[in-house]
């Protein structure tokens, strides 16, 4: 998780250093429409849904089936064409984070929490549902397989 920080970070720097602090760099604001509530729902359930699909995906660190990384590339699709709309969909705290650092957060510190709460919380919700339905399909993963930013066994 600390890589994805750094990158996220270094992505974005480069974004400032060439088109400047615009719009600070796609940090997530809910739209004036809605509400950090509504966008902690909107993260929560989002990340929820993707994580489980990413989880239903890959048991053991092998992938079931051919199409397993179309099905979590039309999930995330899916979720960003849906909720975008609603919250400005992030999924991803350090997605949220890096650019609200980089370009100084400004209005934005206080309404970056749904971003930063939500997915971790969404996360959580779908390795306890995967470890629950695992157990009852008779298959055992280790607390390193199924966990929120690990690595999938791998």
């Amino acid at each position: 998780m600390a890589s994805q920080f750094v990158g996220a970070i270094i992505g974005a720097a480069f974004l400032r250093a060439v088109f400047g602090n615009v719009a600070y760099l796609g940090s997530n604001v809910p739209p004036p429409y809605s509400s950090s509530t509504i966008a902690l729902g909107t993260e929560i359930i989002g990340t929820y849904v993707f994580v489980t699909v990413v989880l239903s995906t890959a048991r053991s660190g092998k992938v079931v089936g051919t199409n397993a990384a179309l099905a979590v590339g039309v999930c995330f699709a899916s979720l960003a064409i849906i909720f975008s709309g609603v919250s400005s969909i992030s999924l991803n705290p350090t997605r949220s984070l890096a650019p609200a650092i980089v370009s100084g957060g400004g209005p934005h510190w206080s309404v970056i929490w749904p971003f930063l709460v939500g997915p971790i919380a969404g996360c959580f919700l779908a390795v306890i549902l995967e470890r629950a339905l695992a157990s009852q399909r008779g298959m055992n993963y280790s607390a390193q397989q199924l966990t929120c930013g690990g690595n999938g066994g791998n």
